[in-house]
């Protein structure tokens, strides 16, 4: 590596004194802070209530099995060991992603270094703390940043199982597989694609896998017979009640779809470095020879397609906005198409030959097929998606990022990056939101009896904040009665019998008014500032003989 790899130390210093500073600061504005996902809140609800109750609840009187287990049981130790005020919970919910995001970090220096056998393995690490999407996807509060760290010890041991061929890497394999799922269920899908990339490239090494994904299987029983058992479910209801809510239809799935991929593709460090990314990964397919695993790796080049589409989300609209206000949607996305175009021509007329090694193109490859698979069996069964779900994608990315940018561009360079990426993160990452939740909970206490039941589509933080009053979930995330109702169509039913009000912002009143259309003629608005709903008195009649669709204006 060249001389200027001796001063990325610096800059490593800049990075940990922003990173400190920007937990910190979400230690010091945590009510507020625009990063934390609404089912964040859901799962501190949870750690609190089940450590002063013999069930998992999230408002205290509904159970819920809508969480995946491993953070759960993390932030319930973490509840049970410090007894922590509210917000003492969210910081110290904070400081553990920090740590998980830090250690994965450790395992991509690992991976570079042992796999790859390369000396710029403190570039990927440094590709992957400076990357503002990580942050963001970690900082949801979710499981993501544990989940994330776990993906990554799998599948660097399933490649030194590649290289290396010892059985000692099954043991592992199996322990961070099973860790990885307890963390996120779903990994269910990276694991059985991993079977298959095994079984299409490297043959040699598929029985003694497959055993392990046996065991595997077989481990993962305890969980669905406690939803069995407790819950009357083999399935966690929250993932059940989101598959009900999105009507069915192929459109609906083709639409699923292509938000899944740009989503995904939006969310690879910025526009303008995607298209750098783009032209070369185009100019090593088209012009320098025959790649080994064609079949598989199109179907990245394929999936990267899409990013000239689709490549900004609501996060990278907010974030570019912030930098370039001048620039509006359609003047990005043109601009984005030109650079993509322009980087691919050029690249043609460059005589220096890009190389990749067939561990290379393994790692490719082995991410396409990952995502190209979890895309489709997310768009056709849950049909939803959250920044989080691709938290380890951008792992297997940003390395074939690195692989790309260390051919391509000098040192130098890639120094300047880095330093913007800081520079953007500590601009960036420092805002707070106006909104206030103390005061919408306030507004709320002003406009309801004492001791009344509030329900809400996005009840994680009204429920963790909102003391005065019950607030019910009613999207099915954190209320498996709630996900009942969502399944058999009868949320006004529901909203009859257990709720007195209802928050419910107009695209929500959209959404599950197409559910049941009853839905309509048992509320009243109360106040159109809040989004606030009465449920009508005498509705259990009128559910009964009058299915019209009303809506009765109130004061």
């Amino acid at each position: 590596m060249g001389n200027s790899l001796r001063y990325m130390k610096y800059f490593v210093y800049i990075l940990l004194l922003i990173f400190l500073l920007r937990f910190v600061s979400l230690g010091m504005f945590a009510e507020d802070n625009p990063y934390f996902s609404d089912d964040f809140y859901y799962y501190t609800s949870m750690a609190k209530n089940t450590t002063h109750l013999s069930f998992v609840t999230a408002d205290g009187t509904n159970p819920s099995n809508g969480f995946h287990p491993l953070w759960l049981i993390v932030l319930f130790g973490t509840q049970k060991l410090f007894v922590p005020s509210v917000n003492g919970l969210v910081a110290l919910a904070v400081f553990l992603i920090a740590l998980f995001y830090l250690l994965n970090a450790v395992v991509i220096f690992w991976f570079d270094s042992k796999i790859f056998k390369s000396q710029s393995h403190k570039l990927a690490v440094y590709f992957w703390l400076a990357n503002p999407i990580v942050w963001f996807a970690a900082l949801c509060g979710t499981e993501a940043a544990l989940y994330g760290l776990l993906v990554s010890l799998f599948v660097f041991f399933l490649f030194l199982y590649f290289e290396r061929r010892g059985d000692n890497y099954l043991i592992p394999i199996y322990v961070f597989g099973l860790l990885a799922f307890y963390a996120r269920t779903d990994f269910a899908i990276i694991f059985a694609f991993s079977l298959l990339f095994v079984l299409w490239k490297k043959q040699a090494l598929f029985g003694k896998l497959l055993l392990v994904f046996i065991l595997f299987l077989f481990s993962t029983i305890p969980l669905f017979a406690y939803n069995k058992i407790f819950y009357e479910s083999y399935l966690q209801f929250s993932g059940v009640a989101i598959s009900a809510r999105e009507l069915i239809s192929f459109s609906g799935v083709l639409k699923s779809l292509i938000m899944w991929l740009s989503k995904f593709l939006c969310s690879f460090f910025s526009p303008f470095l995607g298209a750098l990314f783009l032209g070369w990964l185009f100019l090593t397919k088209a012009r320098f020879g025959e790649v080994k695993g064609k079949a598989l790796t199109s179907l990245v080049f394929l999936s990267f397609a899409f990013y000239l589409l689709f490549f900004i989300n609501p996060v990278f609209y907010s974030f570019t906005m912030i930098l370039l206000p001048f620039l509006a949607y359609k003047q990005l996305l043109i601009i984005n198409i030109i650079l993509s175009v322009v980087f691919f021509l050029a690249a043609i007329f460059i005589k220096t030959k890009i190389t990749l090694g067939d561990k290379e193109w393994d790692l490719i490859g082995y991410a396409g097929l990952i995502f190209v698979g979890q895309t489709l069996i997310y768009s056709i069964f849950l049909r939803h998606f959250s920044i989080w779900y691709i938290y380890p994608f951008l792992v297997l990315f940003s390395f074939i990022a690195l692989i790309v940018a260390r051919k391509v561009f000098s040192e130098r360079l890639l120094v300047v990056i880095f330093f913007m990426l800081l520079l953007i993160n500590g601009y960036y990452c420092f805002g707070v939101t106006s909104f206030s939740i103390r005061e919408y909970c306030n507004q709320l206490y002003t406009k309801t009896f004492a001791g009344s039941r509030i329900g809400s589509f996005d009840s994680g933080k009204l429920g963790y904040y909102c003391h005065d009053r019950k607030i019910i979930n009613l999207d099915g995330v954190a209320n498996n009665n709630a996900a009942k109702a969502i399944i058999k169509r009868e949320i006004a039913s529901y909203l009859v019998d257990n709720v007195d009000y209802v928050v419910l912002p107009d695209d929500r009143l959209a959404r599950y008014s197409k559910i049941d259309d009853k839905l309509l003629s048992v509320i009243s608005l109360v106040d159109g500032k809040t989004k606030l709903y009465r449920i009508e008195e005498n509705t259990h009649l009128s559910l009964m003989i009058s299915p019209q669709k009303k809506i009765i204006i109130g004061d």
